[in-house]
């Protein structure tokens, strides 16, 4: 069960989506109405009170600095910065306890991209609001979120603050042989690590079929492997060896055939 600040995201959908603001990947602000028109528009859809309205959709667009635009067309905003921020005003305007933001930065230019990053960062000291930011970049993910998850098809592969997870394959990389005065690992290092934990586990898993007494399970029980790779391993190492027996059972039959048959 899903839940989002001890509401079941199944069955209080409505509750739930009260406590979420969200910014899609693809931008997507209106271009007819002003800035402020846009963010009131989502204030009444949001339910925001009539009595609060006007107040709180000048704090959501001050919040982003663009108090002094809030009056421009979207349409006639020069390039994509100026566009997001007012997508991250929509979002704020119900004041959200949860912001979830699909890779914001993408498609932007450098300056943009960081000015979305420091207003992003600005918000949240301010209001407390939880940020769930989904990216691309390992760089943006490190120096500005508290905690990351790393994704690879589906599934967490790994999860801790970016210095924990740059620090554990640090050590690992040491306990490998690495010198101890090798540079820090970044996040990259630490994605591909995880991305490659499927393969490794079944490389394990064939291992401890064809080697048991080998020492391999000792080396599985240390290693974070996931246990469907093992068994998908251990299946396709047994499918293997069974197939190399008919083989070899075909081969010795066929030779004493031959063996067998009288000489002309």
């Amino acid at each position: 069960m899903v839940r989002v600040f001890g509401h079941d995201a199944a069955g209080d959908r409505t509750a739930v989506r009260r406590l979420l603001g969200d910014v899609p990947q693809q931008l997507s602000a209106d271009s007819g109405p002003t800035g402020r028109e846009n963010v009131s528009l989502f204030a009444r859809v949001f339910g925001v009170p009539r009595r609060e309205r006007a107040a709180r959709v000048a704090q959501a667009l001050g919040a982003v600095g663009l108090t002094d635009a809030a009056d421009r067309l979207a349409g006639t905003c020069s390039g994509g910065g100026m566009v997001r921020r007012r997508e991250l005003a929509q979002a704020l305007v119900s004041a959200p306890r949860l912001l979830i933001l699909d890779e914001p930065t993408i498609g932007l230019d450098p300056i943009a991209r960081t000015g979305v990053r420091d207003h992003i960062t600005a918000v949240r000291e301010a209001t407390g609001v939880t940020v769930l930011v989904t990216t691309h970049s390992m760089d943006e993910a490190d120096r500005y979120c508290d905690r990351v998850a790393l994704m690879h098809r589906g599934r967490v592969r790994a999860l801790g603050t970016p210095l924990e997870l740059r620090q554990g394959l640090g050590e690992r990389r040491r306990s490998e042989g690495a010198p101890a005065t090798a540079p820090l690992p970044t996040l990259e290092d630490v994605f591909r690590i995880a991305r490659s934990a499927m393969f490794i586990a079944i490389f394990y898993g064939i291992q401890i079929i064809w080697e048991r007494g080998a020492g391999v399970l000792n080396r599985l029980l240390v290693t974070p492997t996931p246990r469907a790779a093992l068994i998908i391993g251990k299946a396709f190492a047994a499918g293997v060896k069974s197939v190399v027996r008919a083989v070899v059972v075909v081969v010795i039959a066929a030779a004493s055939s031959l063996l067998g048959r009288p000489a002309r």
